[in-house]
């Protein structure tokens, strides 16, 4: 019962930093607000490795306890049977559409170490039960039945399994590690199912489980395909030698901040494969469907399969999409809100600030908004340009404060900020002009029934440390950026201060207000945006609610 309870608790720990009392003393040193930052961050993993503990040691003891009979200790047959009752959890956690997540409300990827606790419950129990048997019996003693037969390819298979499962595995080399957990797993369940004939009580309920899951995303996808009368139309643009941006019409709305499983039967190695993507806009608020956008970093597998189908920089592919999935964060909670992204984070960041955008327009908090994105290349802006432009040109209320901020990185704007061509890629397959909208933008502005505007006078700004000259409107606007963002968009050559602008949104929050602080990006932006809340928050005269994401696609 307890581990249902702290895979809610544990997220909410470790999203939320509480405010600290009005009457904390100065700010410890830098290093000092370092280290607590990094506590905040182990918390998760910190409870995480408790609960591995003590699951593990708890089942071990429990099925050794009572094992010594008639002076001979018997641990290979409790341990094995401790492996094989692991099958339910193991299966039934790894579902997205899985029971503990249907009752408790959790998404699946926040219960997930359930999944992997389990795992490692029955391989140590399943390496116990092997080693029992070959040491205390001898393997050698026993004739070569089927039982032995059965146990070399189930034990060969959960290892494989456990050894595929490293998280450096599982990041660098995501399509070898599914691949390897499915035809594994398989190898394992059957090997199970007729090594221990008396045990196929465990195997059946891990079978019908993962059935309810398939079940259910099968019905998800059904859906879809019954409302848009047919497989939607995925639009699929190549924005650069890397970046893919994805369009499809879907029927279901959903939340900023969640995710769906793409499928592209015409190009992928095998017609059902599926592959998770963050949304990174929002739906239409009008009825019927609205275009889900994806924005995709080519690596291997899918994404690069999808790059080489492509016959132009705009094709079109039948695909099915199944979802939301996820747990997104209520901005209407906060006066302020600040998204900070680091590369291909952009995408949970971009979707909360669209919601945001969007709720502030309607009267609702947050009334300060600030998007800042650190990004290799200021060509890279075209992929979120349209998305944009078309939540802010039809922006009607002006007491909202809205700020967007692109940070180059790694282009030669970093070091030559005065060279009027820095930060555009001039190997990219088309070339934004001024006035000129992508197709992407015009479906959605059709969809919202907006309207082309004419470009005229912007804030738009580029900087840089030092003091530089401005870059001209029109080399903005080849980035992608259309009229209404260019008037809030402010360029830097270099790394976001973090913290400074932290304690800028802080200081434009009347007393007692909240501000929302959204962090998608590599572990070092995380980790900067943590000491920066630990540095502001004995100063601030507001209450600042911390929410962090991993890369999104």
């Amino acid at each position: 019962m307890i581990q249902p309870l702290l895979s809610v608790v544990v997220p909410l720990l470790e999203d939320t930093i509480p405010s600290p009392p009005p009457d904390r003393p100065r700010p410890p040193p830098e290093w000092k607000r370092i280290r607590k930052a990094r506590r905040h961050a182990a918390m998760r993993y910190y409870c995480e490795l408790f609960l591995v503990t003590a699951y593990t040691a708890g089942t071990f003891a429990l099925s050794i306890f009572g094992s010594y009979f008639a002076g001979v200790l018997d641990y290979a047959n409790p341990t094995g049977m401790v492996a094989v009752a692991q099958l339910p959890l193991i299966v039934g956690l790894v579902g997205r559409n899985n029971v503990l997540s249907m009752l408790t409300g959790a998404s699946y990827d926040h219960i997930n170490y359930l999944h992997r606790t389990s795992g490692r419950v029955c391989f140590f129990g399943a390496l116990a039960h092997t080693f029992g048997w070959w040491l205390d019996r001898g393997l050698g003693r026993h004739a070569w039945t089927w039982r032995i037969y059965t146990a070399i390819p189930a034990m060969a298979g959960l290892t494989a399994l456990t050894l595929f499962s490293f998280r450096i595995i599982r990041n660098r080399y995501h399509q070898l590690f599914r691949d390897v957990h499915i035809i594994a797993a398989l190898m394992f369940l059957i090997m199970t199912y007729f090594h221990t004939p008396e045990y196929r009580v465990w195997v059946w309920p891990a079978l019908l489980l993962w059935s309810l899951d398939r079940a259910v995303g099968l019905a998800r996808m059904l859906y879809v395909y019954v409302r848009s009368r047919g497989s939607p139309t995925a639009t699929v643009e190549l924005l650069d030698a890397d970046v893919l941006r994805v369009s499809v019409p879907v029927p279901f709305k959903w939340k900023a901040g969640t995710h769906a499983y793409l499928s592209v039967p015409g190009v992928s190695t095998i017609p059902w494969e599926q592959h998770p993507f963050t949304f990174a806009n929002i739906p239409s608020p009008t009825p019927g469907p609205s275009p889900a956008v994806f924005l995709m970093r080519v690596h291997g597998g899918f994404t690069h399969q999808l790059r080489n189908a492509l016959d132009s920089t705009i094709s079109q592919f039948p695909a099915t999409v199944e979802g939301p999935y996820g747990e997104p964060v209520d901005v209407r909670h906060y006066d302020s809100l600040l998204c900070i992204a680091g590369g291909s984070g952009i995408t949970l960041c971009l979707s909360h600030f669209l919601d945001a955008l969007a709720q502030a327009d309607r009267g609702r908090a947050p009334t300060s908004l600030r998007l800042a994105w650190n990004t290799r290349k200021l060509a890279h802006v075209r992929t979120i340009a349209p998305l944009l432009e078309t939540a802010l040109e039809n922006i009607a209320n002006p007491d909202v404060r809205i700020r967007i901020d692109i940070h180059v990185t790694r282009s030669h704007a970093s070091d030559e900020p005065t060279d009027p061509n820095v930060g555009f890629d001039s190997t990219l397959p088309f070339e934004a002009k001024p006035g000129e909208a992508s197709p992407l933008l015009e479906h959605l502005r059709h969809l919202r029934g907006g309207s082309q505007s004419s470009y005229g006078s912007s804030r738009a700004s580029v900087s840089s440390d030092g003091d530089e000259p401005r870059l001209s409107e029109d080399e903005l606007f080849r980035s992608g950026l259309g009229p209404a963002a260019a008037a809030y968009a402010h360029v830097h050559f270099g790394r976001s201060l973090v913290t400074e602008m932290i304690r800028a949104e802080v200081s434009e929050i009347q007393g007692g207000g909240r501000l929302g602080v959204i962090v998608c990006g590599p572990p070092t932006l995380t980790l900067d945006a943590r000491c920066g809340v630990n540095t502001v928050m004995p100063e601030a005269g507001a209450e600042i609610n911390f929410h962090s994401g991993s890369f999104c696609f």
